[in-house]
């Protein structure tokens, strides 16, 4: 197990072992140390990653129909298959 892994896992044991008057001071604590905390590089968004692309124009409005004319295609040449 990696070492950051092993860290949480202990974190997670003291904060059973902190008394319920004493929470809301560690919450705010952990508020204050996650705010000064600069983001990850690697949470970059997706969004927007496949616009330009062309996938719009894929739904010509026969787009359901044709997935399941090759659904029962498939399923035909799986089934004629012999074990």
């Amino acid at each position: 197990m990696n070492t950051v892994a092993v860290e949480k896992i202990n974190l997670h044991k003291m904060l059973d072992q902190i008394p319920e008057d004493r929470m809301k001071a560690v919450k705010r604590y952990l508020d204050d140390l996650v705010e000064k905390t600069p983001p990850s590089p690697s949470r970059a968004s997706l969004a927007g990653i496949w616009r330009g692309t062309e996938f719009e124009k894929l739904d010509d409005g026969n787009l359901e129909q044709d997935l399941q004319a090759l659904r029962e295609e498939m399923s035909a040449g799986i089934l004629s298959k012999e074990l």
